[in-house]
């Protein structure tokens, strides 16, 4: 394997130094190229190398522990030493995302957002997401001699040499324009694209290599998921369009910003935009120290999401908490809206544009979940490609059973909690993968953003009710925009009154639980109240019987 890939080097870098007549000639761009060969080979070398020991540690230890027998003799004893294992193997390829950097960093991070891997991998490898190193502003300048022919200290009238910000791809200076205005400068690192060619190859050949070895390996469609998102990252140009399409969809939302793009000093590799801070989403104290609500915070967070997935069909498939922003207002500052902080969006790169037909059907499997129309969430379901499975999805979207006799918004019973757990632990790895790969594209990445949400809002301390109330009226609104463009009342009447009659009764039936969900919230408050007084006078009553000799400590236990 190394060996191919010295050959393979050798014949693309082999021309670095030609013999002509005036002796011996250098071209750097075929040196740049060797330069280029040989760092692939190390990187491929490290990837080949964590393959092979990460494959030996699962054969070995399922045949010296005997997996097999243990799995249906000590289930316990089993899912310890599968987990140790692992554990190892999440701790190699640590290692040699940390080693690698690059895409490899990129391909952890998006490693540890998919909970459909075990454990192990998603915990281990989610401290990649801070890890990315920026690279030196002689490094970064070359990029701008290439895109705009001068250095950035010429383009810009300052230009911070030190990155406020570093990702896998790319690190984020600040500078000003000559106009004065200050910037945020997005630049992609040198011969990324180059790299990145080589580093998907390597991986999707070691992913074809675990495919071989291990045939019940169940994740083969991780490397060209991974490579389509991450080639519309390259593009910051179409980065900047995603940005403008999303300020405009959010243009009546003015606690929504998006930093506008300067397109003059924007290029393939560059992306200059409006300079705008804050603290991320997952600093708690920081929200709190700014004088926020942290549940209002949550509530805002999860409408823009859902308003992008539910009505325009436009979806931010990256909100790790570096790319969503919460700036407080300054004090005194006048708003139309009740809330003083705004979000900002940041990170435009991932976007996916689903078409109307799965946005609509998406909002019909809601339309199931809320009226309890399990035969809707079956045929929704598999219109989604979700298939036998779409059992499944209640309890994954509002957190109740298929055949949940609870209404919708309440907690499944211990008894349905029980049964969930026993279906699910009855899914092989073979049907889940199944599921997955027959995943459309639009319905993973909406799962796989959701499932961010929710660890957001979970760490700003807001409740499943919160995301399940707001999903809940973004459906509707999501139906209320098919219906306006196939209702139209001039074309057809009859169909145009039963989709509002439909959107009424839609709209009464959460209606009627948030008023449910108000009223057990109140009712919950005075029980704790009313506990809390009649404790209070036990303890008053058992007082004044002690004062008068009346009672001992021994009677006291007649007053609980």
């Amino acid at each position: 394997m190394v060996g191919a890939l010295v050959l393979g080097s050798l014949g693309a870098g082999g021309a670095a130094v030609a013999v002509t007549d005036g002796g011996l000639k250098t071209d750097s761009r075929h040196v740049k190229r060797l330069v280029l060969s040989a760092d692939g080979i190390v990187r491929s070398s490290r990837a080949v190398g964590t393959f092979a020991i990460n494959s030996i540690d699962y054969k070995v230890s399922a045949v010296a522990n005997s997996l097999d027998r243990l799995k249906k003799e000590a289930p316990a004893e089993y899912a310890r030493i599968r987990s140790e294992i692992h554990q190892r193997s999440a701790d190699r390829i640590l290692r040699l995302c940390e080693a690698n950097r690059g895409i490899y960093i990129k391909a952890g991070q998006f490693i540890a957002t998919l909970q459909q891997l075990p454990r192990e991998y998603r915990t281990t490898l989610t401290v990649l997401q801070d890890q990315a190193r920026g690279r030196p502003f002689n490094v970064i300048d070359r990029v701008f001699k290439e895109e705009f022919g001068k250095s950035a200290k010429e383009i810009f009238v300052h230009f911070e040499e030190e990155a406020i910000a570093a990702a896998s791809l790319a690190q984020v200076h600040r500078a000003t324009l000559p106009s004065g205005q200050e910037v945020a400068v997005k630049v992609q690192y040198p011969r990324l694209e180059e790299q990145v060619a080589t580093d998907i190859s390597t991986m999707g050949f070691l992913s074809r290599a675990v495919k071989w070895v291990f045939p019940n390996y169940q994740f083969s469609w991780i490397v060209p998921q991974f490579q389509e998102n991450l080639q519309q990252q390259l593009d910051f140009e179409k980065e900047g369009r995603n940005a403008e399409i999303t300020a405009e969809n959010f243009a009546h939302k003015e606690e929504v910003k998006v930093p506008k793009i300067l397109w003059d000093y924007t290029t393939r590799r560059v992306l200059t935009m409006e300079f705008m801070n804050g603290c991320k989403i997952d600093d708690l104290e920081g929200i709190k120290k700014q004088g926020l609500n942290p549940l209002e915070v949550a509530a805002l967070l999860v409408e823009v999401f859902a308003e992008m997935v539910f009505c325009h069909g436009h979806l931010h498939g990256d909100p790790h908490p570096g790319n969503v922003l919460i700036q407080a207002h300054a004090p005194g500052a006048t708003r139309k809206g009740h809330r003083n902080f705004d979000i900002v969006l940041l990170d435009h790169g991932l976007y996916r544009e689903m078409d109307d037909s799965f946005r609509n059907d998406f909002c019909q499997l809601w339309r199931s979940l809320i009226l309890s129309d399990m035969g809707g969430v079956q045929r929704w379901g598999e219109r989604l490609g979700v298939g036998e499975y779409s059992r499944f999805l209640p309890a994954l979207f509002t957190a109740r059973p298929f055949q949940s006799k609870t209404r919708w918004g309440q907690r499944m019973s211990p008894e349905e909690e029980k049964s969930l757990r026993k279906e699910i632990k009855a899914i092989s790895p073979q049907d889940l993968t199944a599921v997955v790969e027959g995943l459309p594209k639009d319905m993973f990445l909406v799962m796989r953003t959701d499932n961010l949400i929710r660890q957001h809002i979970t760490a700003l301390g807001a409740t499943p009710k919160l995301r399940l109330q707001i999903n809940g009226r973004f459906a509707v609104a999501g139906l209320a925009v098919r219906h306006s463009e196939e209702g139209h009342l001039t074309s057809n009447l009859a169909a145009y009154l039963r989709a509002q009659l439909d959107l009424a009764h839609l709209l009464l039936r959460i209606r009627a639980w948030e008023i449910t969900q108000e009223i057990m919230d109140i009712v919950a408050r005075i029980k704790h109240y009313l506990d809390w007084e009649y404790l209070r006078w036990r303890q008053a009553l058992f007082s004044v019987l002690m004062s008068l000799n009346l009672a001992d400590h021994n009677s006291r236990m007649l007053l609980y």
